[in-house]
């Protein structure tokens, strides 16, 4: 018997255009005895983008791009279940941000909105590759440490605290800042 549908395969070219290929069989006149092949080959581009913006815009802050509060949970619960397998543990940061509302309060929504970005950009750059940062809403954030210790949690901790304090902000003339609190477990 001949498989009348082919599975769909994929051709990703160098420009970056995506491209399927899928082929059917053509009957002849005799049921079930083919008397040839046809093939079908569709531009699927601009539908893999769209899917892929769909994902991220799903998944990411849109001031910060990174990981919001919905892949956070996602991660969370992949991380434990893949810990809990291989017999590690899993460490997790949850960042609060100290003096961020009376930086919104006096300079504006977008005062704060830099607060935030550069203070992404400064975390980001302490945070190694494994290890996740989410922002969780408004000015709380976590980042999520797989196979770790304590003495290790500890000392990011302490090493974000550090460079979080040490932003400095100007805004219209004034001085600004913020500190963090942050929880280990």
């Amino acid at each position: 018997a001949h498989q009348m549908v082919s599975a769909e395969y994929e051709f990703r070219f160098a420009d970056g255009r995506i491209v399927t290929d899928r082929s059917a069989v053509v009957e002849g006149a005799s049921a079930g005895h083919g008397i040839g092949r046809v093939w079908i080959y569709e531009d699927v581009t601009a539908e893999r983008r769209i899917s892929a913006q769909l994902i991220s815009m799903a998944e990411r802050d849109p001031l910060t791009n990174i990981f919001n509060r919905r892949r956070f949970h996602e991660e969370l619960e992949r991380t434990l279940a893949d810990a809990a397998r291989r017999g590690v543990e899993v460490g997790l940061l949850g960042i609060d941000l100290d003096g961020f509302k009376p930086v919104n309060d006096a300079f504006g929504h977008q005062a704060g909105d830099e607060v935030l970005i550069k203070l992404v950009d400064r975390v980001a750059s302490i945070v190694r590759r494994n290890e996740m940062f989410f922002r969780i809403g408004g000015d709380e954030f976590a980042v999520l440490v797989p196979d770790t210790r304590a003495s290790e949690l500890s000392e990011l901790a302490n090493r974000l605290c550090e460079a979080i304090a040490g932003l400095r902000f100007e805004f219209d003339g004034q001085p600004a800042s913020v500190t963090a609190s942050i929880g280990i477990a």
